[in-house]
């Protein structure tokens, strides 16, 4: 992925053992023993590079789409991009 200011790209993941997982969840619900959670909204997000070697130059615009699913269905669509402080040309 090419490397744009601005965005960060996950070049690892964050992983806990199951030993911190059980102490962070146990001290969550000692202190809120009624603790409940709710869904408001399923997101999914997609990024991607959009790209192109043709016409007046070449282009590589990063793009991330968030999406929101209800009864299976996309029911919002909001999709942000990197100009890299271009104005866009269209």
């Amino acid at each position: 992925m090419p490397e744009m200011p601005g965005w960060r790209h996950r070049t690892s993941a964050v992983r806990a053992s199951t030993t911190e997982v059980v102490r962070t969840y146990r001290a969550l619900f000692d202190r809120f023993p009624d603790i409940r959670d709710e869904v408001q909204e399923v997101l999914v997000v997609v990024r991607f590079v959009a790209g192109s070697g043709q016409g007046a130059g070449s282009l590589a615009l990063l793009i991330a789409t968030f999406l929101v699913a209800e009864e299976g269905l996309i029911r919002s669509d909001d999709s942000r991009f990197d100009t890299v402080g271009r104005p866009c040309e269209c």
